[in-house]
């Protein structure tokens, strides 16, 4: 992960102490070889992210933080809701050894609707 403002690499603090943080979409103990995955497991570098919006303030801090119009307001942003079907189906194939259960299939079927558009 590189800073985008100076361009610099993000560096961990914990695991990853001093080494460049490259996220993974995965929730475990990379550095020690572990396949268990639950969210106690998870290290610095772990777990999925929304990277569609830097996030940050659009509201001046109390400390001073001044706004930076760089930023979203995170409670604006927009998630379209067959995004949201298609990421649960995803997670269910992904759940059911890459194959689709029939409620993945209802999910994908269901955006095609018109009622969605």
């Amino acid at each position: 992960m590189v800073n985008f403002e100076t361009n610099a690499p993000v560096t961990g603090s914990e695991e990853y102490a001093g080494k460049q943080l490259v996220f993974v979409d995965n929730i475990q103990r990379n550095s020690k070889g572990s396949t268990v995955s639950n969210m106690s497991e998870g290290e610095e570098n772990s777990g999925v992210r929304f990277n569609k919006y830097k996030l940050g303030n659009q509201v001046k801090g109390f400390d001073g933080t001044a706004v930076d119009p760089n930023y979203n307001n995170t409670d604006w942003n927009i998630y379209r809701l067959t995004w949201i079907y298609f990421a649960k189906a995803e997670a269910l194939i992904r759940k059911n050894g890459g194959t689709a259960p029939q409620e993945a299939v209802d999910l994908i079927n269901s955006c095609k609707k018109e009622s969605f558009f």
